[in-house]
């Protein structure tokens, strides 16, 4: 028995015998109660490192994963399954062409671009695939609150606002019009940034507070959602079928 990241590991020589059977009854399932699958980690599916079960990481090897075997099988069965697949970190060569013959759209962070000694990251705004979801930041980060007074991100936040052409008080609704504006199909905004909060949805550090957020009444009123239309409209976001 081997492990990865602490997780225990699958059978996959078993799980493809089976035609992967077991994935895609759990994608079934999760589409009864959402529209859209991220897949966490999708580098994963090309490679990963596991460790014997009381070894240390030192003394762990890399294996080769199924690539988009899963995901083939996940396809014949279930017809135009609407997926995500989180494309953060590290990207080789052979992860991006996993990525591009998945034809699954990857992920683009706000809060990771403007890095002064990174001037063409792939998660700045001009850099945007039409075949992507833009997000200010994900379960895992600051707020964009809390990004744009954090001491460490001073350098992203100055450059920041020099690109959007705003200073650190309207910083805030520059990202968000920053991201409405992206070439990204899809654009993805948390409840907190939208009322801008300085509390987490999640911190890894720290298992105490993880997914404590909760809105406070009153939260979702009609002058955010006369904002958010706005913003909608000025973008060309406005492709659903609500009533007025």
């Amino acid at each position: 028995m081997v492990r990865s990241g602490g997780n225990p590991l699958f059978d996959w020589n078993r799980m493809e015998q089976e035609q992967y059977q077991w994935w895609i009854k759990r994608a079934k399932h999760a589409l009864q109660w959402c529209d859209v699958l991220r897949i966490d980690h999708f580098q994963g599916y090309l490679s990963y490192y596991a460790i014997e079960i009381d070894g240390e990481a030192k003394d762990g090897h890399w294996c080769e994963g199924t690539v988009l075997k899963p995901f083939h099988y996940l396809d014949e069965e279930v017809k135009d399954v609407e997926m995500i697949v989180e494309d953060l970190g590290y990207l080789s060569d052979e992860v991006k062409q996993m990525i591009k013959d998945s034809g699954y759209p990857g992920m683009r962070i706000l809060e990771y671009a403007f890095d002064p000694n990174d001037t063409y990251s792939l998660y700045m705004p001009f850099q945007h695939e039409k075949n992507s979801v833009v997000y200010i930041g994900t379960h895992d980060n600051e707020t964009l609150k809390q990004w744009i007074k954090d001491k460490n991100q001073s350098e992203r936040v100055k450059r920041a606002c020099a690109y959007l052409g705003c200073d650190k008080a309207g910083l805030q609704d520059a990202m968000l019009r920053c991201l409405y504006g992206s070439r990204s199909d899809i654009a993805i905004v948390q409840m907190q940034d939208l009322l801008g909060c300085d509390t987490r949805m999640n911190d890894p550090v720290n298992y105490q507070e993880a997914w404590c957020y909760r809105c406070e009444k009153g939260s979702y009123n009609r002058a955010l959602a006369k904002k958010i239309k706005q913003m909608m409209l000025v973008h060309a976001r406005n492709n659903w079928n609500v009533s007025q």
